[in-house]
């Protein structure tokens, strides 16, 4: 196909009414711009001087424009070897304030070549062609109003009088275009990196420094946040993955920590935490007996959270669904190592985060095998190391009961596996510390071991007792000294878990506290001094999910506590205190160094694994008729009912 060439200046053809194809075009237009270029280096500017005249009048409504222009920039191609920054400044200049999002396809393929072959042919233009191809990752509407950060077209309508509306109502218009912008600039990232090998050093640093603040508009970070995740997906992401999703979590982090949660903690702070989590216990219950996962809401904690949830939403549903293409692509375990090392930095010992933490609990769920044990293993070892500080061991400890009791997908044995390891710790601790007697903050981190083992026990025990092995594991263990001791961890622990634990271990005869628990747990000196006035012991960080639109990748995961059947009924078929609890292996169910062994009587992991799958643990009948008059629980009036309203937990400012 032919075009009509009508231009006079340096890139036209020697005959205006002549109809010659693309290919002739574009080769005279190459040799009267390298003409053009070398007279500017001798002096004569002229000719140079047309050329920048016309093409910094391009208007991308004028199709005539737009085909001369995208020539020119062809052109200029051809000619890349006879560029010379000190002497065609004012071109590259222009060439380079260009934004692709004000772009036809075709001046936006000739732009995007024309940046692949000057960084090609020249190491001293890279840095500047990065820049430029991460700085289209957004169109020019967010950035600020200045002509000095707007592209050379954006800069003229803003002088014309376009005010800072105007140019915000052009969002709408971007954005419908990013399918036919962003693979090119994608693609230009690619064959810069295949052509110059030291490209990939600098382009990581670039692309993070390049991210949007957290205060900028959500669309516009979100954006920017699916074009590193694309990066990270495709060939580049051999190069940048760490630097990419480092990235990424620290600023899920930092938008995390901004939330404020003032107005949801105003609730009554003498609730039971487990009378918290939901709004309606009974309405609950229907939703788990039809069948699917439990939907759990909280409309007025969601409400109240504000415009950075909002965006925190729309960032971690975009990371899930970048972790979920991970997982079928076959690439989970790729980025599960950059994941977990980013948890222990960004994650861990941070206070008040409440979601940035999920990432890797979805992560863990869509392979519970490897990635979900993987984890706890890891959460694990911290807390048992000794070399570790003690924030750590406590927020690891925090995070592996959280872990523990929430996640759906973790199998029965290994949660069994992980409780003994942690009580025997619990128990050696007690058995070689030189001060037996209550001290809050001298045995902080024994005190969060036990508090651990009740916690998860108090979402874990009705499972773990539907497997004959693990039910002879958990009588076992040495629950009696760990609790009952001079250092007295059930006055110490958060109270509303005590009592829901005493409450339910009763119930299954596994554990009876000696002598009678105080009137006011609640307002236990002892657990005051070990958490703070502030109820800055309410640590667990995997509590209900309050993020709406993400939501849906945590949900069909996630123990919502009103699955978890805690009620054992005094005529059950079998009597739980009769057990022979010598059918389970005594022996310590890790290895030496703190990792997961092969014990358990030799059973077959798989064969009482089955049986889990296989159990309802949908709501009944209330413990109420039982418990109500227990002697060992004074308040147990005020405790009995179902969890009701969610109260989102804090973190220790340790």
């Amino acid at each position: 196909m032919g075009m009509e060439v009508i231009s006079e200046g340096p890139a036209a053809s020697p005959a205006p009414d002549a109809t010659i194809s693309d290919s002739e075009a574009i080769y005279n237009a190459t040799f009267m711009i390298r003409e053009a270029l070398i007279l500017a280096t001798q002096g004569d500017k002229t000719p140079y001087n047309q050329v920048i005249e016309e093409i910094t009048t391009y208007d991308p409504s004028d199709p005539v424009q737009e085909s001369m222009l995208a020539m020119t920039l062809r052109a200029l191609s051809g000619a890349i070897s006879s560029i010379d920054y000190n002497y065609h400044k004012s071109l590259l200049c222009f060439i380079f304030d260009m934004s692709m999002w004000n772009c036809g396809p075709d001046v936006a393929d000739a732009w995007v070549q024309f940046i692949v072959d000057l960084a090609a042919s020249n190491s001293g233009f890279v840095d500047e062609c990065l820049i430029k191809l991460v700085g289209n990752f957004l169109p020019p509407t967010s950035l600020s109003l200045t002509s000095m950060s707007l592209d050379s077209f954006t800069t003229r309508l803003v002088i014309n009088g376009l005010d800072r509306n105007q140019l915000m109502e052009k969002t709408a218009e971007y954005l419908s275009r990013k399918e036919v912008i962003l693979p090119r600039v994608h693609m230009a990232l690619e064959s810069i990196i295949h052509l110059v090998p030291k490209a990939p050093l600098k382009l990581g640093a670039l692309v993070v420094h390049g991210m949007p603040k957290k205060h900028e508009p959500k669309n516009f970070n979100v954006l920017y946040l699916e074009n590193m995740l694309r990066l990270e997906r495709g060939i580049i992401g051999e190069y940048l993955r760490n630097d990419i999703l480092r990235a990424v979590v620290c600023r899920l982090v930092d938008l995390d920590v901004d939330i404020k949660w003032e107005d949801i903690l105003k609730e009554d702070c003498s609730k039971c935490i487990f009378d918290m989590e939901l709004e309606d216990g009974e309405e609950n219950e229907t939703e788990s007996q039809k069948g699917g996962a439990e939907v759990w809401k909280t409309n007025l904690g969601r409400e109240r959270l504000g415009e950075v949830a909002d965006k925190l939403d729309v960032l971690m549903d975009a990371t899930f669904e970048h972790v979920k293409l991970s997982y079928e692509e076959g690439r989970l375990s790729q980025i599960f190592d950059v994941l977990m090392e980013s948890f222990r930095l960004y994650v861990l010992n941070t206070s008040r985060s409440k979601f940035a933490q999920f990432v890797m609990f979805y992560a863990c769920s869509l392979d519970p095998e490897k990635c979900g044990e993987r984890f706890g293993i890891e959460l694990l070892n911290i807390f048992l190391s000794s070399f570790e500080p003690r924030i750590t061991r406590m927020s690891a400890i925090a995070y592996l009961a959280s872990y523990l009791s929430r996640a759906r997908f973790l199998p029965s044995y290994f949660v069994a596996r992980t409780l003994d390891r942690v009580g025997r710790w619990c128990l050696e601790y007690y058995e070689s510390c030189q001060k037996k007697s209550v001290d809050p903050e001298a045995h902080q981190v024994f005190y969060s071991g036990c508090q651990a083992v009740i916690y998860v026990l108090c979402f874990r025990m009705r499972s773990l007792m539907e497997v004959p092995q693990l039910k002879a594991l958990l009588f076992q263990m040495p629950l009696d000294v760990i609790l009952n001791n001079t250092l007295e961890p059930l006055s110490v622990c958060l109270p509303s878990i005590v009592e829901e634990f005493l409450k339910q271990a009763d119930g299954a005869r596994l554990f009876k506290s000696k002598g009678t628990l105080p009137e006011g747990l609640l307002d236990s000196l002892n657990s005051k001094a070990y958490g703070g006035i502030e109820r800055l012991d309410m640590f667990f960080p995997f509590d209900p999910y309050l993020l709406k639109k993400s939501d849906r990748f945590i949900s069909p995961h996630f123990t919502f506590w009103s699955m978890v059947e805690a009620k054992y009924e005094e005529d059950d078929d079998s009597d739980i205190s009769d057990v022979d609890t010598n059918d389970g292996d005594e022996g310590d169910f890790y290895a030496g160094n703190g990792e997961l062994g092969q014990s358990l009587t030799e059973v077959d992991i798989h064969e009482f694994e089955s049986s889990m799958n296989m159990m309802s643990i949908t709501p009944k009948d209330s413990m109420k008729s039982r418990f109500a008059g227990s002697p060992t629980l004074p308040e147990f009036g005020r405790l009995i009912k179902m969890p009701a309203k969610l109260r989102p937990s804090t973190s220790p400012d340790w």
